[in-house]
């Protein structure tokens, strides 16, 4: 008696397995695949993801909005990952190029709160300093623009003295 309910379990499988086999694929899901196989050699695929983040499974799953389980299954079966999940940690690193102090506590934890506070605290005294060059800038500009008038009020007088002196 017991075969038989495994037998049936096995026979459930197989349909399902079958089915996915036999369903075919879209042509945008193909295209998505393939730009997921060129974002994968780009990345590292999902280990080398995870070591350029320097993240744990868990930490990854927390990342993704997933179920660690998922994470645990997409590393036994690489071909198993949504196209959507290498875009997102395809976009996740180039927002880690541009905000180097950007860490993955930002979008998991609350500790990143205070680097992103240290990070918009820096850009506000970049932005400060900016200002403060911008304004120094200005005042030379200003003192040349003075220095040129100046040069021209010169050379107009210079060559009205110049002509007054030919025409006695």
């Amino acid at each position: 008696m017991d075969p038989e309910p495994q037998n049936l379990h096995n026979t459930q499988e197989d349909q399902a397995e079958s089915h996915l086999e036999v369903r075919a694929k879209t042509s945008l899901r193909m295209k998505y695949e393939a730009q997921s196989l060129v974002i994968q050699a780009q990345i590292g695929g999902l280990e080398g993801a995870l070591q350029r983040l320097g993240l744990s499974q868990r930490a990854l799953a927390q990342l993704l909005l997933v179920d660690p389980s998922a994470v645990t299954r997409w590393m036994r079966q690489p071909q198993s990952v949504p196209p959507s999940v290498y875009r997102a940690l395809q976009w996740y690193l180039a927002l880690q190029e541009k905000i180097p102090g950007l860490t993955p506590q930002y979008f998991v934890g609350r500790d990143g709160r205070a680097e992103t506070h240290s990070l918009e605290k820096k850009f506000h005294m970049t932005r400060a300093e900016i200002s403060e060059q911008f304004t120094h800038l200005n005042k030379r500009v200003a003192v040349l623009q003075r220095a040129l008038i100046f040069a021209g009020i010169s050379l107009t007088l210079m060559a009205l003295w110049i002509l007054s002196s030919v025409m006695r």
